[in-house]
């Protein structure tokens, strides 16, 4: 009679834990439903199926083209200047990135009270065709027109250490012309930019007016490689979920009902599907920018304090390049003070890699 009341309590138990999870599942899932996602990706990979890059590329390029016919240039002239200077690192890869990247940031920059400093560094040796669409519309800084430094471009380091060079060179450029500004954002022309990107990126220049000693801001970390705040988030939120439903549920706290519940929820949250749900509430709630630590890796959008950058150029350009050490390593390991957004403020779009010179299905690199 003890066995059996033993095993109807074990199964009544077993039960309550198998309907608490379910319930942790369902919770989960409503508010990933009912909190939208900023991110931008559903605009820009309208075309869902694998294998659709090029697809996708077209689509864009034909709506950028007609951003691009129909925008106001006069704005950028007439209206107030803001303390930013946006520079856009443009290679000739033929895919149309360089149009869509600067469309899209038009189009955004047309709706604000205040505008900043655009211009484009231009990585190749002469004017190439893309690029011509700007030259009578914006500054275009040529940085190897007089270059004497030759790279072997048939091998991935040679690649590698050409990228470094004309990134640090297009930094120098940037702040030569505008300096003025304390912010340069440095922009890779693969990047386009998430659909609040100007709100994110006033709450981002007001929170660095009063921390003066971050030297630069990262902009854009794949989502798949997060970890910072994003753990600590999940754990934190896992193990309180783990007590409350243990209390509430089984009337004490059960220590196994809470390391399996715990368990549970994190592991729900560290599918690729809810791997934003915490700056994406956090964003619809506050609509602001939050700073965190940084992470190691990708260049696609960095924010410079302008004060830094000369103390910063000495040290980069001092630096050994290579396979296994390129720019972003360099701007990892540097001693100056580096953080980053717990939110994305650009999209990846770059199925082409300039460095190894090959098509990268961007199905590798995106959350979904």
């Amino acid at each position: 009679m003890v066995k059996t009341l033993f095993l109807n309590k074990f199964g009544y138990d077993l039960l309550k834990i198998l309907l608490s999870c379910i319930g942790i599942f369902v919770f989960i899932f409503f508010i990933r439903y009912f909190i939208p996602s900023y991110n931008g990706e559903s605009f820009y990979f309208s075309i869902k199926e694998s294998g659709t890059e090029e697809q996708n590329n077209q689509k864009r390029i034909k709506i950028a083209a007609e951003i691009l016919e129909k925008f106001d240039w006069k704005i950028l002239k007439e209206k107030p200047r803001m303390n930013l200077s946006i520079s856009l690192i443009a290679a000739d890869r033929k895919n149309g990135y360089i149009t869509q990247s600067m469309a899209f940031l038009l189009t955004q920059i047309e709706s604000w009270e205040k505008v900043p400093i655009i211009s484009i560094c231009n990585v190749e040796d002469n004017i190439f065709d893309e690029l011509k669409l700007f030259t009578d519309k914006l500054q275009i800084h040529s940085i190897n027109k007089e270059n004497n430094i030759a790279f072997d471009l048939t091998e991935d380091d040679g690649r590698i250490k050409k990228e470094a060079n004309d990134y640090w060179n297009c930094l120098n450029a940037a702040y030569s012309s505008n300096h003025s500004t304390d912010f340069i954002l440095l922009i890779e022309d693969d990047a386009v930019p998430v659909p609040y990107f100007g709100m994110l990126i006033e709450s981002l220049l007001n929170q660095l007016n009063n921390l003066d000693f971050i030297d630069f801001v990262k902009l854009f970390h794949p989502w798949r490689l997060r970890k910072i705040p994003f753990m600590f988030q999940a754990i934190s939120v896992s193990i309180a979920f783990g007590f409350a439903v243990s209390y509430f549920v089984f009337r004490r706290f059960s220590i196994i009902a809470i390391l399996i519940l715990s368990i549970f929820m994190y592991s729900c949250l560290r599918q690729s599907f809810y791997s934003e749900i915490f700056a994406d509430t956090r964003f619809h709630f506050s609509s602001s920018a939050y700073i965190t630590p940084s992470e190691s890796c990708c260049t696609p959008g960095v924010l410079f304090r302008s004060t830094s950058i000369p103390s910063m150029l000495k040290y980069f350009k001092e630096q050994n390049v290579g396979n296994g050490h390129a720019k972003d390593h360099i701007l990892d390991e540097s001693p100056f003070t580096g953080k980053s957004t717990d939110f994305n403020y650009f999209v990846h779009i770059g199925h082409f890699s300039s460095v190894r010179q090959k098509v990268i299905p961007l199905e590798s690199l995106l959350k979904n």
